[in-house]
C-alpha cells in the first residue's frame, strides 16, 4: 500500500550524468508543491563519472526528500521497474536525469490528472539539457 503523506514519487533513472544531475534536482526541489507531497527517488545505473558522489551530497541536504536506489543492469527498463516498486506516491512521474522542470512541473501534473480523471498519463514541459531525447506521455 502506498504512503498516504506522499503524493507523489518523482523517478530519474540515470547512468553518468554527472554533467546534468544538478540542474535536474534543483528544479526538482524548488517545486511550488510542499516538500512533503513528493519524493525524488534517483535509479542509478551505477554511475562511474561522479554522478554519486553529486546526489550523495544532495542527499546530505535533503534526507527526507531524495532517495538512490541501484540499478545493477543499468537499463532504463529495469530502472522504471525498481523505481516504481520502492515508489511510496499514488502517482509516478519520470524525467530523464539530463533535464530540468519549471517549478510548477509537478502541480500542473496533478491539475491535469484532477481535471482528466480517466488520464492514465500526463506530460508537461521538460527541458533537455543533454544530447538525450524526452519522451513525454
Amino acid at each position: 500500500m502506498k504512503s498516504t503523506s506522499v503524493l507523489i514519487s518523482v523517478l530519474l533513472v540515470i547512468k553518468n550524468s554527472a554533467k546534468y544531475i544538478q540542474r535536474a534536482l534543483d528544479s526538482l526541489l524548488n517545486q511550488n508543491i510542499t516538500a512533503e507531497k513528493y519524493e525524488i527517488i534517483i535509479v542509478d545505473g551505477m554511475s562511474t563519472d561522479g554522478t554519486r558522489q553529486i546526489v550523495s551530497d544532495y542527499m546530505d541536504g535533503y534526507p527526507d526528500r531524495i532517495r538512490i536506489i541501484d540499478n545493477p543492469k543499468g537499463m532504463l527498463a529495469s530502472g522504471w521497474n525498481i523505481g516504481i516498486k520502492e515508489a511510496k506516491g499514488n502517482i509516478v512521474i519520470r524525467i530523464d536525469g539530463h533535464s530540468y522542470v519549471p517549478e510548477d512541473f509537478l502541480t500542473k501534473n496533478i491539475e491535469t490528472l484532477k481535471a482528466i480523471p480517466d488520464a492514465g498519463c500526463v506530460g508537461g514541459t521538460i527541458i533537455s539539457v543533454g544530447e538525450s531525447f524526452n519522451i513525454l506521455c
